[in-house]
């Protein structure tokens, strides 16, 4: 067996060992000739073109749902049977792929392998550390056929459009309620448990999302981190400095529209700043 002096990954062929160290040089000589995205490997390389194709040749025999690539049907199966064989020994969290049990692994023993080029921060995952990539280098190859908005990932277009087709495909199954993605179904099922795990260290008080903690706590501290640019007043919470903006300084529809579309960047900008600080 050959092993990956980085991360330790094991190999039994030499070419395979040598398209994997491509994950931690940053190395992606092969290039999509529809959107020159940039891979390491050319099985990865025809799995993404089928993206462009609309090829969907893995089909889920129980529900006819189809798949691009092979393993994402491997993985939906487990919604149907909802097995979790691979159980972590540190707080028994249990998962569906072997591989999923070897990322979380490295939230205990604080392993980050995979390395920025640019900017030297560590990740635990390969998938972050590609999604990190962006913030420098701003690449949106995907591209919204109805508005022209681009995204980085094809999953991040595929969410993106039911705003404009309005579809819900995510569900409450306690009170119905329908969501868009299903990160806000998760967060909307929190107000159904008592799951509040982010404390106020000041008043106790327990909140089921890290924004609103971190508002709360804002005014504790009376610390106001939103500036107005044009007038230099601050405001301790992003919504209240955006309504400021539009009662103030807008003066038509186009101007209000221009205003949301600014003030969204801003925002990103500042949360992306805030993560690549810490």
């Amino acid at each position: 067996m050959l092993t990956c002096d980085i991360c330790g990954a094991s190999f039994k062929e030499p070419s395979d060992l040598h398209t994997h160290c491509h994950i931690h040089t940053g190395d992606k000589p092969f290039r999509c000739e529809f959107c020159g995205k940039g891979f390491a490997a050319i099985g990865t390389l025809v799995t993404h073109r089928r993206i462009h194709m609309g090829e969907k040749p893995f089909v889920c025999e129980m529900c006819g749902k189809t798949f691009s690539v092979s393993s994402s049907l491997v993985q939906h199966r487990h919604t149907h049977t909802r097995e979790r064989r691979f159980t972590c020994n540190t707080c028994n969290k249990a998962f569906a792929r072997s591989g999923h049990l070897v990322n979380h692994r490295r939230i205990h023993n604080g392993d980050k392998p995979f390395i920025c080029s640019i900017c030297n921060k560590g990740f635990a995952e390969s998938g972050p550390l590609l999604k990190h990539h962006q913030i420098h280098t701003r690449d949106r190859p995907y591209k919204c056929d109805v508005c022209g908005k681009g995204f980085g990932y094809s999953s991040s277009l595929v969410a993106h459009k039911r705003s404009h087709t309005g579809e819900k495909p995510f569900s409450c199954h306690i009170c119905c309620k329908a969501c868009s993605l299903s990160g806000h179904l998760i967060t909307h099922l929190r107000t159904h448990s008592s799951d509040k795990t982010l404390v106020c260290e000041i008043f106790s008080k327990r909140f089921t999302e890290l924004r609103l903690l971190v508002k709360h706590l804002c005014f504790h501290s009376g610390e106001k981190a939103f500036p107005c640019h044009v007038c230099g007043k601050s405001f301790s919470d992003s919504r209240q400095l955006f309504i400021h903006r539009v009662f103030t300084q807008v003066k038509s529809r186009t101007d209000v529209i221009s205003a949301i579309r600014n003030f969204q960047g801003e925002i990103i900008l500042f949360h992306t700043n805030g993560c690549t600080q810490g």
